[in-house]
């Protein structure tokens, strides 16, 4: 699986504006579009917010990325989610809300439509599959959670105005993702591990978010504090 790591500094989504949303019944692909512009051959689910519709298709686990790259071609589509066989119900609201969040941000080029998907998918050749670390801006108390984006090296670029980390790093990064989220909500909240590594990892953040890129300069002192938080056995 061809993924990459990369964020901007603070993602903070919000599944509000979704009440009539309905689950999808199943593995597919899901357009968000403005107002109730029909996708043909696709499933009404109700409105993802101010004059803004979702339509959801059946789809193979193996195709997903494909259909959704072709779905994201459609001139309705100002967002696309891909959802695999299984996903918990929170999970698919939440790739939604983050896909929508992506596409109110400026253009990464002409005819942008940003895909989201709330786990890791298999991509083909020219594409990248990138790990967000994400705030929920709703509920009490908030929580921290890991999403994915779909996109292509250059558009990478564009948002970050850097190369990407070493492959190992990156990896690394990606495997833990939902670790990181973890230690992202722990600094929030002033409960990282007390002990040197996580008291070196709070002064570093100093109150700012745990994010991609940090994690990919810091791996190794984070690596650190997941160690040091975890149960030791006797």
């Amino acid at each position: 699986m061809n993924t990459r790591l990369a964020e901007p500094a603070a993602e903070v989504v919000s599944t509000a504006g979704m009440g009539d949303f309905r689950d999808p019944p199943g593995a597919g692909v899901l357009a968000v579009t403005t107002a109730r512009r029909a996708v043909l051959g696709h499933r009404w689910l109700g409105t993802v917010g101010p004059a803004r519709s979702a339509w959801w298709t059946r789809g193979e686990f193996a195709d997903l990325t494909k259909d959704g790259l072709q779905l994201a071609k459609h001139p309705d589509a100002e967002a696309v989610v891909l959802i695999g066989p299984g996903t918990a119900s929170v999970r698919v609201r939440l790739a939604v809300a983050f896909a929508r969040h992506l596409a109110e941000r400026p253009r990464l080029g002409p005819r942008y439509v940003p895909i989201t998907s709330p786990s890791p998918v298999p991509v083909p050749g020219g594409a990248v599959c990138v790990a967000h670390l994400v705030t929920v801006g709703h509920g009490r108390p908030a929580v921290d959670t890991a999403l994915w984006e779909i996109t292509t090296p250059a558009r990478e670029y564009l948002r970050q105005g850097v190369a990407g980390p070493d492959p190992a790093v990156r990896a690394w990064v990606d495997t833990h993702a939902h670790q990181l989220a973890g230690l992202r909500n722990a600094a929030r909240t002033s409960r990282l591990p007390r002990t040197p590594a996580g008291r070196a990892l709070a002064a570093l953040l100093d109150g700012q978010p745990l994010t991609v890129p940090f994690a990919c300069v810091h791996s190794a002192l984070l690596a650190d504090v997941l160690r040091s938080a975890e149960p030791r056995t006797p």
